[in-house]
């Protein structure tokens, strides 16, 4: 599978917003910051905009947005993630990023809602009053 993921290597620098300023604009922009030197905690900063992929999940279903595709499904999340992981997994083996000594060579990024346990365990519709 053919892919247009790119990985670029910048100087360190203490401050990444510079650098994420040249990507915020972009689709589906992210910066996870490490905090360091701030923190000795971190240690790598993550930037990135335009996926390959995106999933989104509203109640049951969920899309599957690709350059070539849009797919509403109801199946399991979690499942679907790893399935487009596996689907996307090869662009990111050793081979095609051996030049970059880095933990995280792709995979996904984003949150979950707190409503998106629901698939994970069974939870009343209604929450109850915590007076």
């Amino acid at each position: 599978m053919s892919s247009n993921a790119v990985l670029y290597s910048y100087p360190y620098t203490p401050d990444s917003a510079s650098i994420f300023s040249q990507l915020a604009e972009s689709e589906w922009a992210v910066f996870l910051d490490s905090g360091h030197p701030r923190s000795t905690q971190g240690r790598y900063d993550i930037i990135s905009g335009n996926p390959i992929c995106t999933l989104v999940t509203h109640g049951d279903n969920t899309t599957i947005t690709t350059k070539n595709d849009v797919i509403v499904s109801n199946e399991n999340p979690f499942d679907l993630l790893k399935s487009e992981l596996t689907r996307y997994g090869e662009m990111f083996d050793s081979n095609n990023v051996a030049e970059f000594d880095l933990p995280f060579v792709g995979g996904a990024i984003g949150y979950f809602s707190y409503d998106l346990a629901r698939c994970l365990e069974n939870l009343p519709s209604l929450a109850e009053d915590a007076e």
